[in-house]
C-alpha cells in the first residue's frame, strides 16, 4: 500500500514515474506511463506471484478482465488483518469495477464506502471523479456539478493524474447539457492545447469528448467513434473499445447499421463486455433510457453515411498505426479517410 501511495503522489504531482526493478512499479509504469494494458497483463502473467494484489486488480481492470478483478478484490477484502488503508483502496477499485460494468448506483455505494475509510488525497480525487461521472450518467447533473467542484482543489494538487482531466471533460459535458455550447466548445479546444503532448489516455478522453459534443449537436461523428476504437484497441482497453463500437453503431443510419459487416464489427467488439452490451440494448429499447449516454445515443438522428468497401480492413490497420503515433492530427486524418463518407453535416 505504501508503494502504491508513493507512486501515485509522485506521478500525480510531477508526472514522473521512478525507474525501478520492482515488479509493482513496472506494472504501474506500463499502466500509467505507457498506458499499455497488454504490457501490464504480460508482466502479470510472468510475475503474478510477486505482484501485490492491489496492483494486480488495477492491471485486470484496465485490460477489461472484470470477473478476474472481482475475484482478486474479494480475496483481498476477505484477508484477515487487512489494513484500513488497503481496504479503502480496495473499495475504490470496486467502485471502478462497477463503473466499468455500467452499474452506476453500485459504483456510488463503493465510493461512499471507500471515503468512509479515509483514503489518501489522490484516491479521494479519483473517487470524487467516479461519483461525479456516475451522477451524470444517472441524470443528476446538479449532483454531478457539486461533486466536480469538491474535487477541483485536489485536481490542482495532482495535475498529472488522469481523474483531473476526466473532471475537466465532465465539466464541458455539463455545460453542453445546459445549452452553453460556445463555452463548452471553447473549453474543449483549450483542453486539446493544454494537454499536449498527449498520452494515449488523454487522446482517447478528448476524442470521446469531441464525439459527445458532436452527437449532442446532431453532427456526424462516425470518424471519431472509430478513432476512439483505434486508440482503445492500441492501449489494450477492451471495455472502451466496446463502448466506441456502440458509439459507431448509433452514429450510422439504419441502412448502414443493418449491413452484415457493420453489425458483425459491433457484435464482435462488445462480446463479453457487460457495459457495452447493456448500453446497446438500453439505447435500442422502447423503454426510457437508464443513462445519459443511452439517451444521447437513442436521440441522435444520423445523416447520410456510406461505408466504402474495405472500411473494416482500414479499422484493423489503423489500430496498429495508432500505437506507433499518438499524433492527434494524424489520427483525425486517418479516421476521416477510412472509407466513411458523410454528407450534409
Amino acid at each position: 500500500m505504501k508503494e502504491l501511495t508513493k507512486l501515485e503522489i509522485s506521478h500525480g504531482m510531477d508526472g514522473r514515474i521512478p525507474v525501478s526493478r520492482s515488479v509493482n512499479q513496472r506494472i504501474f509504469a506500463h499502466l500509467f506511463g505507457d498506458w499499455d494494458a497488454v504490457k501490464s497483463e504480460s508482466l502479470l502473467v510472468r510475475e503474478g506471484r510477486r505482484v501485490d494484489p492491489i496492483f494486480k486488480v488495477k492491471a485486470l481492470l484496465f485490460r477489461g478482465r472484470l470477473p478476474e478483478a472481482r475475484i482478486e478484490l474479494d480475496a483481498l477484502r476477505a484477508r484477515p488483518g487487512t489494513q484500513c488503508g488497503l481496504q479503502a483502496e480496495a473499495a475504490a477499485e470496486a467502485a471502478r469495477l462497477e463503473l466499468l460494468r455500467g452499474e452506476f448506483g453500485a459504483a456510488i455505494e463503493q465510493v461512499e464506502r471507500s471515503l468512509s475509510l479515509l483514503p489518501p488525497p489522490q484516491t479521494v480525487l479519483s473517487l470524487t471523479q467516479i461519483r461525479a461521472l456516475c451522477l451524470f450518467e444517472l441524470g443528476d447533473f446538479g449532483g454531478s456539478a457539486t461533486a466536480l467542484r469538491e474535487a477541483e482543489g485536489l485536481g490542482e494538487i495532482f495535475p498529472h493524474l488522469a481523474p483531473t482531466l476526466y473532471l475537466k471533460v465532465l465539466r464541458v459535458k455539463l455545460l453542453a447539457r445546459g445549452g452553453r455550447w460556445e463555452r463548452s466548445e471553447a473549453i474543449a479546444r483549450g483542453l486539446w492545447s493544454s494537454a499536449a503532448p498527449l498520452n494515449p489516455d488523454a487522446l482517447l478522453t478528448l476524442l470521446r469528448l469531441d464525439l459527445d459534443l458532436r452527437r449532442e449537436r446532431g453532427l456526424s461523428h462516425s470518424f471519431l467513434a472509430l478513432g476512439a476504437y483505434d486508440v482503445s484497441r492500441a492501449m489494450g482497453d477492451d471495455v472502451y473499445a466496446a463502448l466506441a463500437a456502440v458509439d459507431f453503431h448509433f452514429s450510422l443510419p439504419a441502412v448502414a447499421r443493418g449491413r452484415a459487416d457493420a453489425r458483425d464489427f459491433v457484435l464482435a467488439a462488445i462480446e463479453g463486455r457487460e457495459r457495452a452490451t447493456r448500453l446497446l440494448a438500453c439505447a435500442s429499447a422502447e423503454e426510457p433510457p437508464t443513462s445519459t449516454t443511452a439517451a444521447g445515443l437513442r436521440g441522435f438522428r444520423p445523416g447520410p453515411i456510406r461505408l466504402e468497401p474495405g472500411w473494416r480492413d482500414e479499422v484493423s490497420a489503423c489500430t496498429f498505426r495508432a500505437k506507433s503515433s499518438w499524433s492527434t492530427s494524424g489520427l483525425s486524418i486517418r479516421a476521416r479517410s477510412r472509407g466513411i463518407r458523410a454528407s450534409g453535416r
